[in-house]
């Protein structure tokens, strides 16, 4: 079973084609509002374009394959019972409900079930099939990746050493749901501790005509997303404030818009 960005993946239909990784590429767009998981907004300029590269044609002709795009992210999974308050790294698929409903777009899926956080909406998967080969699929992130995100409360000692409060936004990658600590209060860095950066990927996948499971092909590169504006910087670049914390709130920062940019593992390089 071969590996793709720390996780394994399931071999494609044997004997058939195999499935390559999503060619991404970041568009960038008009400024437009997100409304976050939280009912916040939020600004964003880029969209995620897929373009259906080097994928056999069978797979976009045949609708018993049920071609689809799926997103995957990210997510630190904490074991119950587990002293660990950083857990573990895992990256996952998360299906939507659409409109409450308990199925996702495509049959089957890489998750095993659906499910939801807060009972919101949020497209992770695009079916494929009927599509030409070189098409270009264009994904607006305020439905699918920002809602990932939420305002959250963070804490930092400022000039005079007094514990004061900034909102930012965060990437919600499951700690608190299981540990209440990750977000208490740090001595040592200086600020409470935060998550705002989320990992995205896509995959393309299909259905095994000899198992009749879904199976899929290698992730993407990453898109990280983050607000444009850290909350917080490294003490050594922040002049202004000589506490000897690790790290103090970015003076220059604001709430604004989010910002986009694309990894890379040393393959699919755009």
């Amino acid at each position: 079973m071969a590996t793709s960005g720390g996780i394994s993946v399931k071999p494609v239909v044997k004997g058939g084609m195999p499935l390559p990784p999503p060619k991404l590429r970041l568009l960038s767009s008009p400024t437009a509002n997100a409304t976050l998981n939280d009912g916040n907004a939020i600004e964003y300029h880029s969209m995620v374009e897929v373009t259906l590269w080097n994928i056999s044609d069978v797979y976009l002709s045949d609708a018993t394959y049920d071609l689809g795009l799926e997103l995957f992210r990210r997510k630190t999974r904490v074991r119950h019972g587990s002293n660990d308050r950083n857990g573990r790294n895992g990256i996952v698929h998360t299906v939507h409900r659409e409109g409450g409903v308990d199925a996702s777009i495509l049959f089957g899926n890489t998750s095993g079930s659906a499910s939801s956080l807060n009972g919101k909406d949020r497209l992770t998967e695009w079916k494929l099939g009927g599509l030409s080969s070189g098409a270009k699929i264009v994904i607006d992130p305020a439905v699918s990746i920002l809602q990932f995100f939420e305002y959250a409360i963070f804490s930092y000692e400022d000039s005079t050493n007094n514990i004061v409060q900034d909102k930012y936004i965060r990437y919600m990658g499951g700690e608190g749901r299981y540990k209440s600590n990750f977000i208490s209060w740090s001595s040592r860095n200086g600020v409470s501790m935060i998550n705002p950066t989320g990992i995205f990927y896509f995959a393309y996948s299909i259905i095994d005509p000899e198992s009749k499971r879904r199976v899929r092909g290698p992730l993407s590169q990453p898109i990280i997303v983050n607000a444009k504006h850290p909350p917080t910087v490294q003490a050594w670049k922040d002049l202004s404030f000589n506490n000897g914390k690790h790290r103090h709130r970015n003076p220059s920062y604001q709430i604004k818009e989010m910002s986009f940019r694309l990894g890379s593992y040393g393959f699919n390089d755009n």
